[in-house]
C-alpha cells in the first residue's frame, strides 16, 4: 500500500494538480471587514437568546419558603 500512495500521490503532484490562481489581499480584507463582522454580530444575535431563555435560573419556586435547616450560617470542614 506504500508505494501505491506513493506512486497515486506523485501522479497527482506532477500531472494532474495544478497551480493555484494568482489572488490579492483583498479577499482576505473582504473577509476581514464583511465576513467576521457579520459573524460576530450574529453570534452575539444567538447568544443574546440563548442567555435569556436560560431554563435554570429561576430554579426554585418562589412562593415555596426555605425551610429553617437551610437558613444560617454554615461551615464546611474537611478531613
Amino acid at each position: 500500500t506504500f508505494f501505491l500512495t506513493y506512486f497515486a500521490d506523485r501522479f497527482s503532484l506532477l500531472r494532474s494538480w495544478r497551480l493555484t490562481p494568482r489572488v490579492s489581499d483583498k479577499i482576505s480584507a473582504f473577509s476581514r471587514k464583511y465576513f467576521f463582522t457579520s459573524a460576530l454580530i450574529g453570534m452575539a444575535i444567538v447568544s443574546s437568546y440563548y442567555w435569556a431563555g436560560y431554563p435554570y435560573d429561576n430554579l426554585c419556586e418562589e412562593d415555596f419558603p426555605a425551610q429553617h435547616y437551610y437558613l444560617g450560617t454554615h461551615e464546611i470542614t474537611l478531613g
